[in-house]
Order: structure tokens, then sequence, then C-alpha cells
């Protein structure tokens, strides 16, 4: 688990590094024999780059109002600017427009007569887009642990350079009482709830 301390609504850096976060993990998050297969390369880094595609408004990303995966700060001035590619009525949050999105936009199955196929589909495929648009969300933002089944290395295969500090700080374990844990010293197996 890891804590960000910052600001209530997203900056511009926080908004780069989700961006750049979400964009790599569909690229290197999962072992290559996945990500390297037509499929995946067709499907899940496309559609993310299609979801930040849609936050933007005017050239400008509506991160400002983007608070946590469920929650968006609403009494922002400017709220009407924030409408994910289609004049909304109401605000929707994070969660829900990726979901629409990937469903609408990307689900071959979205309008097909079964919803086992739409279903199938989105476990394989929108549960890959989901991911790497809701950890790298969690990494910046408003932790909530919302993504696991991912291990330091798979963070380590993103960033082959090395993990940025704002990543590598701070992570810690939950059992009672919270314990820092120094990236170093996380196993290379050793799961993290993103």
């Amino acid at each position: 688990m890891r804590v960000v301390q910052g600001e209530e609504n997203m900056n511009r850096i926080q908004y780069r590094r989700w961006k750049n976060f979400a964009l790599r993990m569909a690229d290197h998050g999962w072992p290559e024999k996945i990500t390297r297969t037509k499929q995946h390369k067709e499907i899940v880094r496309p559609a993310v780059e299609h979801f930040f595609d849609l936050i933007e408004h005017n050239r400008e990303p509506s991160r400002i109002r983007i608070e946590s995966w469920d929650g968006n700060r609403p009494d922002y001035r400017g709220a009407q600017r924030f409408n994910w590619g289609y004049r909304a009525k109401m605000e929707s949050c994070v969660g829900d427009e990726a979901n629409r999105i990937i469903g609408e936009y990307w689900n071959p199955f979205y309008y097909a007569a079964s919803d086992r196929l739409y279903e199938k589909w989105d476990e394989q495929w929108g549960g890959r887009i989901r991911c790497c648009i809701r950890a790298g969300l969690d990494m910046v933002s408003e932790p909530s642990a919302g993504v696991i089944g991912f291990c330091k290395e798979d963070i380590e295969r993103m960033y082959p350079d090395g993990a940025p500090k704002w990543i590598r700080e701070p992570w810690g374990h939950q059992n009672g009482a919270w314990r820092p844990v120094q990236w170093e010293d996380i196993g290379t197996e050793e799961g993290l709830w993103l």
C-alpha cells in the first residue's frame, strides 16, 4: 500500500505522471508474452490513449477537478468544461467514464444481442484498460489500492532505468498500524496494491 501526500486536486505534474504511468503499464505492465501479442497492442494502449484524449478540452486536460477514481470536485469554477468528449448533463467520475468509454468505443460486442460476449471481452480487455487507468490515477492521487495482481517486478519492467522517486516512496504495510517500507526492501515478487 502506498500513501500520497499532496494537493486536494490533481495538478499538472500529477496528470503527466498519471498518463505516463498508464501508458507504460499498457506497454509493459504485463509479461512480454502478453504485451507483444497483436491484440494487446491493438486494443490496450490505443484505448488508454483514447481515454486521455477524451479528458482533454480545448487542448487542456480537465484534470483540475479529478480527486480519485470515484470522486471529483464538483464546485470548481469552470465545471461545465469537464465533459469527457460529449456534453454531459451531470458530472461523472473517472471510473464511470472509463467504463462508458471502454464499453461504447472499444468493446465490439456493445450492441450485440449476447451479454456473454460483451462480458467475455470486457473481462479480457476492458479489465486491462481499467488497470492501466486506475493504477496510474491511484499512484498519483488518492490511493485506494484499487488494483491488485501486480508486483514490484512489473513496475520495474515499466521503468527499465529505475522507478522514479514518486513511485518508490512511500510504501508500507497496514497490519494494525502503518509501518513504512523502503522500495529496496520490497521483494521482486511481492504483490503491490496500486
